[in-house]
């Protein structure tokens, strides 16, 4: 889908450094510069999560080809999905709906903290470890080549999903708050948004997308108003 030369480099960097570090190629997948869908006409946010999730059907419905080897890609470039025509699950439909109404345009583009895929979080730190102990390696490597995708495609902001890795986000990003917190949103005592900056544009760490808490069908028109207002 990409025909963007900066980002085709940062691919092909994703793609070889599991030569350098054996342990990536213990994942299925690993996800970066994806469209939510083959519609898009621009980019009005990229939405990162910490890293990508992998079932047993993605092995089993998603296996070599000859020659290939693991881990496959989730991209603009090749969406494994899409060329094994695997019909999305309803984790993952589930995650597309919620994105599109809680930022209200489906021009939006996925990309990870972590780019490789683990069943959850206890398996990626039990393979990997630690994430705040990747800091000065893996997550550094993934910093460089978000930071191309953020400047190729322009978003009007970041939005992390999940408010718990945020310390370890802000710190390698270079992040901090918003107008001195007084962008921040809350209702009831709930954080809803915490709205911070690298000097570009603005990020929004929001409570995790798959989780209920937070999510009302008001919380959510509070947070996609918020969001646009700033």
């Amino acid at each position: 889908m990409t025909n963007n030369q900066r980002i085709q480099q940062a691919l092909e960097a994703i793609r070889t450094f599991p030569d350098k570090h054996p342990s990536l190629m213990k994942s299925h997948h690993f996800l970066f510069d994806l469209p939510i869908d083959n519609n898009v006409t621009g980019c009005e946010y990229i939405l990162m999560g910490i890293n990508p999730g992998e079932t047993d059907a993605d092995w089993t419905l998603a296996p070599r080809d000859l020659g290939e080897i693991y881990p496959t890609e989730a991209s603009s470039s090749y969406d494994f999905r899409v060329a094994k025509k695997i019909e999305k699950n309803r984790s993952a439909k589930n995650w597309d709906t919620r994105s599109r109404k809680l930022l209200g345009t489906s021009d939006i583009f996925y990309t990870e903290l972590f780019f490789w895929s683990s069943p959850d979080r206890s398996k990626l730190e039990a393979q990997f470890g630690r994430l705040k102990d990747l800091k000065k390696d893996v997550l550094s490597f993934c910093k460089e080549q978000n930071e191309v995708m953020f400047e190729e495609r322009q978003p009007k902001a970041v939005v992390v999903s999940g408010l718990g890795d945020m310390d370890i986000v802000s710190d390698l990003y270079g992040l901090v708050p918003l107008n001195d917190g007084s962008l921040d949103l809350k209702s009831g005592g709930a954080r809803l948004l915490i709205a911070k900056t690298d000097g570009t544009r603005p990020w929004f760490f929001l409570p995790h997308l798959s989780g209920s808490f937070g999510f009302s069908g008001e919380r959510m028109a509070m947070i996609r108003e918020h969001m646009r207002g700033i």
